[in-house]
Formats: C-alpha cells, structure tokens, sequence
C-alpha cells in the first residue's frame, strides 16, 4: 500500500498516481533512492534480518541492534511510533503573494462553462428519454415530456440535479477542479492549500444548490464577504484559490 502525501488516499502497490487527486505518490526527492517498503517517501536505511525487506528507521523494529520488519519482529523487540506515509503536500502555496482567493470573474466564468455543460448534458438526456418512450420532437422535447409523458418529466427532473451533484463532486473531491474552474485556472482546496476529502466536496456540491436559491444569493454573497467566499464555501470549509501547483 502507498499512501498518497497530497491527499492521504491508500493506494495499491506499484501505481504511479493515486487514484483520488491523480498528482504523483513518489516524492521527486526519492528518484535514485531505495524506499522503505511500507512507507514509499522515506528512504530505507536498514533491511530486516529474516526476510530482507527495505525498511526506515521509523518502521523498523529493534532487537539488540538487530532490525526486523513488524511481520518477522520476535518477542521483545521495539519500533519508534511510526505514522503513515502522508505529509498533506500543498497544492498552492497559500503564503504566497502569487496565490490569492480566486476572483469573482474567475469564478463567473468557471460557473458559466460548467452550467453550459449541465445544459448541454440536460439536452441529451431530454432526446434520449423522448426517443425511450416513443415520443417524437413534439413542439420541443421538453414540451413532449411534460405534457405527454409526465412520468419521464419528473425522472428528467431527478436526474439532473443527480448528475450536477455527482459531477462536482467527483471532479472537485478528486484534484479540486471541475471542468470551468480548469479553463477559469482556479481550484478549490483546504485552507491550508492541500486536497479537501470527498466528504467536503459532497457537502460543497449539495449546498450549491440552495445557493442558486433567492437569485443565486449564495453565489452573490461572495460580493461583499471579506474572504470572498460563498455559501458553500463556508459550510463546507473550502477556499477558491487561484491555481498554482506546487508540487
């Protein structure tokens, strides 16, 4: 297992980027170095003595000087508390003057690309429950649905804010961006500038919809707050930086 030092995700032996915010496992520093088998950013500076596997000194246990991994360790012997392989790598340098907040035209416009996407996804999906139920492109297909297959009407309904959900929340859960805030240059993170969990993204995507509410107030509100944040920045503990990678 490798554990991810951007984002703490557990990851399967031999990958070469996690598999949630997809940046690389292997620290730059490590390349012409042998890591340690359990922790594959530290350098292994000893082996164990039955089975040979490459260990650091922070997992390595002790017997008389003798180094053992956990699993061949016998009776007695002792290892330093060790932690898992996971430094929380900033992905913007949040004390830097080259990475303030994110502006509000950077945002508008991430918003702007991201709700032509929903369009366009609602589009598609509006034709193809159309073509399903046997309809024809009756004045339009949305007057089709609505007014001749009601029941598909409200399953387009369900799937659209389904999809918008699990859109941001996936793209921002796993690198911090959805598709606008890519081309806007922006990114959401922790305050401290590393990769947010999927939990807080989940939370930030369900309450972007209520602050579409009252004439986008949510969205609004970042106008006159002093951190420039948003509804579901707060409630989700997010900031919007300006993208600089850092690592």
């Amino acid at each position: 297992m490798v554990v991810c030092r951007h984002c703490g995700t557990a990851n399967q032996p031999g990958k070469v980027k996690c598999s949630k915010c997809l940046r690389n496992l292997i620290d730059p520093g490590m390349i012409g170095k042998i890591p340690c088998v359990n922790h594959a950013n530290r350098e292994a500076t000893t082996s164990c003595n039955a089975c040979g596997s490459r260990l650091c000194d922070r997992c390595a246990y002790l017997l008389s000087e003798i180094s053992f991994c956990e699993g061949c360790a016998p009776e007695g012997a002792i290892s330093h508390e060790h932690d898992e392989d996971y430094e929380a790598v900033p992905v913007v340098d949040v004390g830097s003057e080259d990475a303030p907040r994110a502006s509000m035209g950077a945002r508008a416009l991430a918003f702007l690309i991201d709700s032509a996407l929903t369009l366009a996804f609602a589009g598609v999906l509006a034709v193809f429950l159309a073509a399903g139920s046997g309809g024809t492109l009756y004045v339009s297909t949305y007057a089709y649905l609505s007014n001749v297959r009601q029941l598909t009407f409200w399953i387009f309904w369900l799937l659209i804010p389904a999809a918008t959900l699990t859109y941001h929340t996936l793209t921002i859960g796993m690198s911090g961006q959805t598709v606008g805030k890519r081309v806007a240059d922006i990114i959401v993170l922790e305050e401290d500038g590393t990769i947010i969990t999927t939990q807080q993204a989940l939370s930030r995507a369900f309450v972007q919809h209520f602050s579409l509410l009252f004439l986008g107030l949510g969205y609004l509100w970042a106008l006159w707050d002093k951190n420039n944040e948003t509804w579901h920045d707060k409630l989700s503990k997010t900031v919007t930086y300006r993208y600089q990678d850092t690592t």
